[in-house]
């Protein structure tokens, strides 16, 4: 079982930490997201430093993509639960802390996204749903964000995804609030641009 884990563990985290958003305002523009924008190396500051909107649903695609294949391949290899929901939080944890950038990643919402579809496909349209409204009623998009994955361990407990699923979910949540500590503050000084209003 350890080994398992184990395994589980590394090749997920090695999977999360592949740099599409770097690799793709590369490949299109020669940018380093690092350097320019808000530093974030995720799909939202592609579009802000390079202006292609190809690179940035690439970005997206890919980054959700890594989520869904590490999930997929604990899935198909181990079967439990408890390697599904392994693989599922360190490919996050690898994509807000790639070794290959030195441990500075994203904000790992994409593959959050791509977890969850692997996970229990259901999930993601309640996730929509919670996103949706409250894009529509506070008009920021990291809150939204926030909010939609406050509500994953209660989403997957309502599903029967049982503890490892609250687990997850908790632990996801609490990841998600370290990663945009900067955006919360900004948020609660009033300095976070709404997304009708263009981005910060």
């Amino acid at each position: 079982m350890f080994s398992n884990l184990f395994f589980a563990i590394v090749v997920s985290y090695l999977i999360g930490s592949i740099p599409f958003s770097l690799i793709f305002a590369k490949l299109f523009t020669d940018t380093d997201v690092r350097q320019k924008g808000s530093g974030n190396v995720g799909a939202t500051n592609v579009l802000v430093t390079t202006g292609k909107k190809r690179a940035a649903i690439l970005s997206v695609f890919f980054d959700i993509l890594k989520g869904f294949v590490a999930v997929a391949i604990s899935k198909i290899l181990f079967g439990a639960d408890i390697y599904a929901y392994t693989a599922g939080l360190f490919s996050i944890i690898g994509h807000d802390f790639p070794v290959f950038l030195g441990f500075k990643g994203g904000k790992g919402v994409a593959a959050t996204t791509g977890v969850l579809i692997a996970l229990n496909p259901i999930a993601i349209w309640f996730c929509l749903l919670i996103y949706i409204v409250s894009i529509s009623i506070s008009r920021y998009l990291i809150l939204s964000s926030i909010i939609t994955i406050g509500f994953i361990p209660f989403i997957l407990w309502f599903l029967g995804e049982g503890l490892f699923g609250i687990i997850f979910g908790i632990l996801a949540f609490l990841l998600a609030l370290f990663v945009h500590r900067n955006d919360i503050i900004r948020l609660l000084s009033g300095k976070e641009a709404k997304f009708d209003r263009g981005v910060a």
